[in-house]
């Protein structure tokens, strides 16, 4: 799921220069070298299409526990 403002002020870091703000959430499998894969990859695709700085890219990465979530019949095993 996407969420964009394109036109929203933000301050970051004592600035209005442009900056973004993502959360990612993952269902079960997220955490260290996941994280960094991850949040390179964002930062790289946000600062090259939307010409933010790399350095003004902040992520936020939280873990959706499996547990939390409701019955489904379609969840993989390993799950």
């Amino acid at each position: 799921m996407t969420l964009f403002h394109p036109d929203q002020k933000m301050f970051y870091a004592g600035s209005e220069e442009p900056a973004a703000f993502l959360e990612v959430a993952s269902i079960g499998f997220i955490g260290g070298d996941k994280n960094v894969t991850i949040s390179a990859a964002l930062t790289e695709t946000i600062s090259k299409h939307l010409s933010v700085p790399a350095d003004r890219v902040y992520i936020n990465v939280r873990l959706i526990p499996y547990h939390v979530l409701p019955p489904c019949r379609h969840r993989l095993s390993r799950l």
